[in-house]
């Protein structure tokens, strides 16, 4: 954890003026250096005259209390705070925070503000004397710090449940030397995984000095609790497949179905492994001698049979009520569920599809491609390459691979171009 209460180190504008020409990054070296660098920062007029930017903060949905971190002098912390959001704002620079309450001061409204701004190190921040937050902002942020892990598990540690992180950073060191790093897309995803955050969504945009990962973080690291929680959330179809009405959500499952229907024999017994809600379950069981629907979440599986209590030859369970079985299932297949995992996770879900498959079965597993992805922007957290699938194919006895579309309602992709591998792994 870092501390600094006093300054010991001389620093002056002519020292502030080297480190940002220099190419070495040298405020960095410790964090009294660092510390002095940012307090100078806030004295530069170039500083002063930052605001809101309204595109550039467009991914951004606000909710409930708002926790910027690395606010600046508070440009995105007054537009919230205006539009009736509780707003706390923390930077590491004391000029930069005192230009903040000198503004907050002299704002004609700030009596009806619910704003604060704190002078402090990210990493010092204490999470009983803040609460829980449900919405925090890490814009150009991550690429200054000195180190953007802790940053991102006291973001974690500070988040409500049903939170969301909202971060954006160039993909590239670009801009001035006050950057410390660009943040690439494999880096960022190894990020999130060393704090045990999922990645909700991730996309690139035009941004003001290259390009930027915008991206929305409101997954925990126990993927049990976070399914569970996105079972009880109102809008938990967003989570699923974003963007869709009731009735795109229910067209697609049947269509899903149909498409699987070429592989299942009316004589089978068919799992979905990762069957959510069973909308394509509670399709597919008019194709086969009976359908079986299984989900580690229990929220959803509770979901799933209140949904379908008039359905024969169908039941849904959790995962785990299986674990002593093995050859049940003539075919299983498990649709937009290894992209949510990471890869520990999915060696687990592949040997539990081959335990349960009978001699001679059948597992139909889709992944996400990487080229040309349909994916990006949405609930999608990972997207997978040839050499990937080949890899999870050999952990069976024979595999194949095939190129299709997943039979979408909407956003119809041109024909000929393919938007996801099909593993297609037997069990001798």
């Amino acid at each position: 954890m870092v501390k600094i209460t006093i300054r010991t180190m001389e620093y002056t504008r002519k020292d502030y003026l080297a480190d940002l020409k220099s190419d070495s990054v040298r405020h960095t070296e410790s964090v009294e250096h660092f510390q002095a660098f940012y307090d100078e920062l806030g004295r530069d007029p170039v500083q002063h005259v930052q605001k809101f930017k309204a595109r550039k903060m467009s991914f951004v949905v606000p909710k409930g209390r708002i926790l910027e971190l690395g606010c600046h002098w508070g440009f995105n912390c007054f537009h919230y705070a205006e539009a009736g959001f509780s707003v706390v704002g923390v930077d590491i620079s004391e000029t930069l925070i005192a230009l903040a309450n000198e503004k907050l001061s002299a704002h004609l409204r700030k009596s009806d503000l619910d704003l604060c701004f704190i002078n402090s190190w990210i990493e010092n921040l204490d999470v009983n004397e803040l609460g829980k937050f449900d919405t925090i902002i890490l814009t150009d942020t991550l690429e200054h710090v000195i180190d953007p892990l802790p940053v991102l598990q006291k973001a974690k540690d500070l988040l409500a449940d049903d939170g969301k992180i909202y971060i954006s950073c160039p993909v590239a060191n670009t801009g001035t030397n006050s950057h410390v790093r660009g943040i690439t897309q494999d880096q960022m995803r190894e990020l999130f995984n060393k704090v045990g955050l999922e990645l909700f969504s991730m996309r690139i945009v035009a941004g003001a000095y290259l390009s930027f990962y915008i991206t929305r973080i409101s997954r925990l690291a126990n993927p049990v609790t976070f399914w569970n929680a996105v079972a009880k959330h109102p809008d938990w179809r967003e989570y699923v497949l974003p963007s869709r009405t009731n009735e795109e959500f229910e067209v697609e499952g049947k269509l899903q179905a149909a498409h699987l229907s070429h592989y299942i024999k009316p004589s089978d017994v068919v799992f979905d492994y990762g069957c959510g809600v069973g909308r394509v379950t509670r399709y597919i069981v008019d194709f086969c001698a009976g359908a079986v629907g299984i989900d580690i979440s229990e929220e959803f599986i509770n979901l799933a049979r209140s949904c379908n209590t008039n359905t024969r030859n169908l039941i849904f369970n959790l995962v785990e009520y299986y674990e002593d079985f093995k050859s049940l299932a003539d075919v299983i297949y498990c649709l937009m569920v290894v992209q949510h995992n990471d890869h520990m996770e999915r060696l687990h879900i592949m040997q539990d599809v081959k335990r349960l498959l009978k001699p001679g079965g059948l597992a139909i597993i889709n992944f996400p491609k990487a080229e040309g992805s349909c994916y990006t922007g949405t609930a999608f957290t990972q997207v997978f390459h040839r050499s990937d699938v080949e890899f999870y194919g050999k952990l069976f006895d024979r595999y194949e691979i095939i190129e299709a579309n997943l039979a979408r309602y909407r956003n119809p992709v041109a024909k000929g171009v393919f938007n996801e591998f099909f593993l297609l792994a037997y069990k001798k």
